[in-house]
């Protein structure tokens, strides 16, 4: 095992503010990480001239609008090393991430996670993910539905368990959330309770640019499409009032933060 390869994919879409710190901290790993492949999704701000020019070693894939989790797809069927891990070009990994993530891997599991610190401009305190909403006691599929308790910058799969589940969705909004719920009721997930990234909220965020009552409503229903056929049925319950307090307050929501905290205060997390 000792062999195993190590591969990183970043999607990238007009961050070249950003996308520096993002290599660079997957450079200065504790564990060495074989390849840096990134996904330049139509940058029009020199994204791409940056990262050639900065960071010879790391492979530069081009797409148009794929989307963060086509774009992430498209690098994980491109790289070739044995076990995977996600970057957004926004956020930054600590120094022990690779060696936290990729033990769990080297000792059998299919996937693992771990905790994001989420700071920035945006909020108004930091805050973990998965945070309150998340019990390690829980079975991961009861979690998963609950709230999307995992970012994909903490994750990494082992690559053939990953191209079997055929990736993250195409869709605009939540494909993260789709992709690890749907993982959860299939594959075993191993939780790592260490700090693993900063997670950079600015504002561009997609989940603060893209957010809607309409997304978010669209997203649950997705979410029970998946519970459908299986033994699931208190999910399918929750998930429906969870689109009820959608209909009755997300209009008023401005980002994900906002419907999070509505959560709470309902008692859906």
């Amino acid at each position: 095992m000792h062999d195993t390869t190590i591969g990183c994919v970043i999607p990238v879409k007009n961050r070249s503010g950003q996308i520096v710190d993002a290599i660079e901290s997957v450079l200065a790993q504790s564990k060495y990480v074989d390849e840096i492949i990134v996904v330049n999704d139509g940058s029009r701000d020199g994204t791409e001239k940056k990262v050639r020019d900065r960071f010879p070693q790391v492979t530069v894939i081009n797409t148009q609008n794929a989307g963060p989790g086509m774009a992430r797809n498209i690098g994980a069927l491109r790289c070739p090393c044995d076990v995977l891990l996600f970057l957004d070009s926004d956020d930054i990994w600590l120094e022990n991430h690779v060696k936290d993530l990729v033990a769990p891997i080297l000792q059998g599991y299919s996937c693992s996670f771990g905790l994001t610190i989420n700071d920035g401009p945006c909020i108004e305190e930091t805050f973990t993910i998965p945070g309150r909403e998340f019990s390690p006691e829980r079975p991961m599929e009861e979690n998963l539905f609950r709230w999307c308790s995992i970012v994909p910058s903490s994750f990494a799969m082992s690559r053939a368990d990953f191209l079997k589940t055929g990736g993250f969705p195409a869709t605009s909004f939540g494909e993260d959330w789709l992709f690890f719920a749907k993982l959860a009721l299939d594959f075993p997930i191993h939780y790592v309770p260490k700090e693993v990234t900063i997670r950079r909220i600015h504002g561009e965020n997609l989940c603060w640019r893209t957010f809607s009552q309409k997304q978010a409503r669209s997203l649950m229903k997705h979410l029970r499409k998946l519970c459908q056929g299986i033994d699931h049925k208190h999910l399918t319950e929750y998930i429906d009032k969870v689109i009820q307090l959608i209909d009755k307050e997300g209009q008023a929501w401005k980002n994900v933060q906002d419907w999070y905290r509505a959560m709470e205060r309902t008692g859906l997390i």
